[in-house]
């Protein structure tokens, strides 16, 4: 009895498209809370634990309070109870990549605050007008 070993049919991979790995970094804001984006508030001190959600519409409310430019996602927020300050992490194809076992570099906006009076009430006007990077 002769083996007769039939060919496999030819089946095409698709090529995925290798993405560039993002950089990160982390950023720091300590600022009265009267200031915080409306519908925001920092955990009441005694009242803490530690918890973990997901709130897309929270994320947009940051983005847009911080005046991010659209490359720079916000991908994590956080609230430092000994500092009494909020860290967001923030992720784009502009910040390096951190060597391993480093920390990530910590990113430092600079925003330029206006305030037009002669309408009632003032309108203040917030802009972002550079962002560093420190290693």
């Amino acid at each position: 009895m002769d083996i007769v070993f039939l060919p496999k049919e030819a089946t095409v991979i698709p090529q995925v498209e290798q993405k560039q790995p993002k950089g990160r970094a982390r950023m720091y804001l300590s600022i009265p809370s009267a200031d915080y984006p409306e519908g925001v508030s920092a955990p009441l001190t005694g009242n803490c634990y530690q918890e973990s959600i997901e709130v897309a519409e929270m994320f947009e409310k940051w983005h847009t309070f911080l005046h991010l430019p659209e490359q720079y996602a916000l991908i994590g927020v956080y609230f430092d109870l000994v500092y009494a300050r909020w860290m967001f992490l923030i992720e784009s194809e502009n910040i390096p990549l951190p060597t391993p076992g480093g920390m990530l570099p910590e990113l430092v906006p600079s925003y330029v605050v206006s305030q037009d009076a002669t309408v009632f009430p003032p309108t203040r006007t917030i802009t972002l007008t550079d962002l560093k990077l420190i290693r």
